[in-house]
């Protein structure tokens, strides 16, 4: 329907209003020459309909034959348009003119964000990113990011990690900050490794105190040592630092959930009994009314409440109240649908314990899987995140 809608506007369509004693005939005649009426509609006693631009002249002998009035109420499509802008060519070279200088325009900088800071003047940074050209009124296209990122690493030793993201005219340069590690001689700043928790891709890694020994995008595996804490300076040798730094990556998870065709559950039957336990001090308890339990399978609910024996007494008094509620075993069918959306929650939230914090889920997937059980319904949860992977673990020696 869109394309026919679109070669119609190619073309160029005409609205006309046809009047007469014979406009049935009229449309009758046109339809067997090949010419084809659309939106045919009866309005006012005149019927309204389109038609393709070619095809009105050949309309004039039908309207003489059936003594039918046919008039043009409307013009549509690309041909009028482009007869339109040939009149108006001052709006057309307006227009052109427009759009090459907001694409010129588009192509400079105008604005310069310094995100990240805490013990770094912003205002600083700023100046030393329009010495290395990254100010307002430069060109975009001017400007070499990995130059930049790597002269400020080397003018502020106080930046890890330098990262510049142009977005249209705005340049945002972010910044994250070395924190220095603890003295080594406390007792949290022994020299240590980081080290992978999880298997994963590292995405970013940026190190504050020691050597990378992985790269982004490489596959990493629990324990494998992401940042070393044997630093050398090519002067002094091997030194045993803490090391330090920020590394993500990309974790996979997954696990599984069950659920049943046939699900059972406890059900209150609406019998309750109440039994009421007053408490005094630690060791005395005394069962008021009913000492037994009525009912073999049962919930309960307690609510207590502790009164003093006296003003400024550490001895008090706790009145318990039990109320049971009699439950039967209940079994209820469930369709394979509920089933594997049942089983899709159990895999999700086991799944959800194991996330950390920090961690942003990026995708997930299900899987039923064939169970030997025809009675039972398996689902594979596989969650994809982004997340800080790094875990310190102390050198030896």
């Amino acid at each position: 329907m869109f394309m026919v809608k679109l070669w119609q506007y190619l073309r160029g369509y005409l609205d006309i209003s046809i009047k007469g004693a014979m406009v049935e005939k009229f449309i009758n005649l046109a339809t067997q020459q090949g010419i084809f009426p659309w939106d045919l509609r009866r309005i006012n006693g005149a019927v309204k309909a389109k038609i393709n631009v070619e095809d009105f002249r050949l309309l004039r002998p039908l309207a003489r034959k059936t003594q039918c009035r046919v008039k043009i109420v409307g013009r549509h499509g690309l041909p009028f348009v482009v007869l339109r802008l040939r009149q108006r060519k001052g709006l057309v070279v307006g227009a052109v003119l427009f759009c090459l200088a907001l694409y010129f325009l588009s192509s400079f900088i105008w604005f310069v964000e310094i995100t990240g800071t805490d013990k770094l003047e912003p205002g600083l940074l700023r100046e030393a990113a329009a010495s290395l050209g990254v100010r307002p009124g430069v060109l975009r296209f001017s400007i070499d990011i990995p130059a930049v990122k790597q002269e400020l690493l080397i003018e502020y030793d106080e930046i890890a990690w330098v990262g510049i993201n142009i977005r249209g005219t705005k340049a945002t340069i972010e910044i994250i900050e070395k924190k220095l590690p603890p003295p080594q001689d406390s007792e949290t700043g022994r020299p240590c490794d980081i080290v992978a928790g999880q298997d994963a891709v590292i995405t970013r890694i940026a190190v504050l105190e020691g050597m990378a020994v992985v790269q982004e995008g490489e596959t990493v595996q629990r324990g494998q040592v992401l940042i070393s804490g044997q630093a050398s300076d090519g002067i002094t040798g091997v030194q045993l630092v803490r090391a330090n730094g920020i590394v993500e990556g990309r974790v996979w998870r997954e696990a599984t959930g069950e659920a049943y065709l046939v699900r059972k559950y406890a059900q209150r039957t609406g019998r309750s009994a109440a039994q009421v336990v007053v408490k005094y001090g630690k060791d005395v308890a005394v069962t008021l009314g009913r000492r037994s339990i009525p009912f073999a399978t049962f919930e309960s609910e307690q609510t207590s409440k502790k009164l003093s024996v006296w003003r400024n007494s550490a001895a008090s008094v706790e009145i318990i109240y039990i109320r049971y509620f009699e439950t039967k075993i209940v079994e209820e069918t469930v369709s394979p649908e509920k089933a594997v959306d049942l089983a899709r929650q159990k895999a999700t939230t086991l799944l959800q314990d194991q996330l950390s914090a920090d961690a942003t889920v990026i995708d997930r997937r299900y899987e039923v899987l064939a169970s030997d059980d025809p009675g039972r319904i398996r689902v594979r949860a596989v969650i994809e995140t982004q997340e800080s992977i790094g875990i310190a673990r102390e050198l030896s020696g």
